[in-house]
């Protein structure tokens, strides 16, 4: 079951059709459908045995399974598929236009890969500085990830990160990265954490047992979709949910939450513990 942005019912011109080799499937055609004819159709498919297997497509994925009402195989499908989740580009149409656009854009990916293998324009080190890690580097870098909600890719950010401490290294003229390019590291991580959220994490970090009402945090952040939001860090780990309306932070977590919107994320007191 591929979880991607494809919101159209009609898949066969999708990019993981693979040019029209084969048709996927899409789930949110079953929501659409009497439940007696879904079932039917799940049935079938549960039936099939043969080897190359089905390509299910599922656009509303959003940190929960989609209801199907009430198919009674829904259940069966789903624990049966391998879930694997990515983000199409915007285009998301294999075919080009015409074979003009076609080779347009095959000469362009050489010459942007030729960019990046021959670095023309001298931009990596032949000796570059060594990489020191910051104390809790991958703790601190998922930790931002889940508090800003933006994207879901831990690797690419702590690819990044790595990628600048180094060059600012560089830069400096030093031969290993230190406490100087920690410090930048932990304002980037700051400054990736919108403002709404920073502000709740430093209400919360000033209250008594960093507690606070829904009500209070919702007008704190000043967004339509605020409920939205207090959910998410919720699944995340960032809040936890008490009764009567009460959010807080999740003590494991909540003095390198407050560290890290306050910019000073990798601080050697919060190295020790986290030991």
């Amino acid at each position: 079951m591929l979880e991607t942005n494809w919101f159209s019912r009609d898949c066969q011109r999708a990019w993981f059709s693979f040019g029209e080799t084969w048709q996927p499937a899409s789930l949110p055609l079953l929501r659409t459908m009497r439940s007696r004819d879904a079932n039917k159709l799940i049935a079938t498919w549960l039936d099939d045995r043969s080897p190359q297997g089905r390509l299910f497509v599922e656009c509303d994925y959003d940190g929960r399974i989609p209801r199907y009402r009430p198919l009674c195989d829904s259940r069966s499908l789903l624990t049966r598929a391998l879930r694997l989740r990515v983000i199409s580009t915007p285009d998301g149409v294999t075919r080009p236009a015409d074979e003009y656009v076609s080779e347009a854009r095959a000469l362009r990916l050489r010459a942007l890969t030729a960019d990046v293998i021959e670095d023309r324009a001298q931009a990596r080190p032949f000796d570059p500085p060594a990489w020191r890690e910051p104390p809790n580097f991958l703790y601190h870098a998922e930790l931002a990830v889940r508090l800003a909600g933006r994207h879901h890719d831990y690797g690419e950010s702590v690819h990044a990160l790595r990628s600048l401490a180094i060059r600012h290294a560089y830069l400096d003229g030093r031969t290993e990265t230190d406490e100087t390019d920690w410090s930048l590291l932990a304002r980037v991580l700051a400054d990736s954490v919108p403002p709404w959220l920073r502000r709740i994490v430093e209400h919360l970090s000033a209250s008594p047992k960093h507690k606070a009402q829904a009500e209070t945090l919702q007008r704190i952040m000043r967004l339509e979709s605020h409920n939205h939001e207090l959910a998410r860090l919720g699944r995340t780990g960032i809040l936890t949910w008490h009764p009567s309306q009460i959010w807080s932070l999740t003590p494991l977590h909540t003095r390198f939450v407050t560290e890290l919107v306050a910019g000073r994320a990798f601080q050697p007191t919060a190295s020790a513990a986290a030991r």
